[in-house]
């Protein structure tokens, strides 16, 4: 059931740290920067009506890591404004999980986190924390819009470069293989922590402890 493996940091062009998961081989993050930038791809006409077409990706605005008395915290930029992590989901269960569109585990069970924002969107905030081998978050999004878009993913994303990415990564404790997924209860305490791939029956039977 489970796909566990480590990750580990490489160093960019921009000095920004990229997460690769062993298992998902550096030639699969390879493969998927050399289609995107295959000249018979994609016009720039259709890159920018992926992007338009309403996928639920955001860049991450701010990480605020834990300093007593405040607990951590992060935000993003929705619609010209600053949505803080706290308060979009104040008094919900919150099912966050960490991926990359270059992961296979993490494509195989995202269908099964599609079903369950579906049954279950109204109690539970679902959201995506892309970690992505780009070193702009505005490429990171583009990449992760267009995935969302063909899997019709029905639950918000987030995107960021390196700067941002890396501590959002160890706010709620270390993430060292993906996918990982923290599911909080509607106190904003953690009730479950699943390092590896999952099926729908396996993050349900951990939703219903929190719900």
């Amino acid at each position: 059931m489970f796909f566990s493996s480590t990750l580990r940091k490489t160093a960019s062009i921009a000095a920004l740290s990229a997460f690769i998961l062993l298992g998902c081989t550096n030639n699969d993050a390879e493969a998927q920067q050399k289609k995107k930038v295959a000249p018979s791809q994609t016009t720039s006409n259709q890159a920018a009506s992926t992007v338009l077409s309403g996928a639920k990706v955001y860049t991450l605005k701010n990480v605020q890591m834990a300093k007593s008395p405040v607990m951590p915290d992060f935000s993003w930029t929705m619609d010209g404004k600053e949505v803080k992590f706290s308060e979009y989901t104040k008094g919900k269960t919150v099912f966050l999980n960490y991926w990359a569109t270059w992961c296979p585990p993490c494509r195989r069970e995202i269908p099964d986190i599609i079903e369950l924002a579906k049954e279950h969107g109204d109690k539970v905030v679902f959201i995506g924390i892309a970690l992505e081998n780009e070193d702009k978050a505005s490429a990171a999004e583009k990449l992760v819009s267009a995935y969302a878009n063909k899997s019709n993913i029905n639950y918000i994303n987030l995107v960021g470069d390196a700067k941002l990415i890396q501590p959002l990564s160890g706010l709620y404790g270390e993430v060292q293989a993906i996918p990982t997924t923290f599911i909080f209860g509607k106190d904003g305490k953690i009730v479950q922590r699943i390092d590896g791939s999952t099926n729908k029956e396996g993050f349900l039977g951990e939703l219903k402890k929190a719900m």
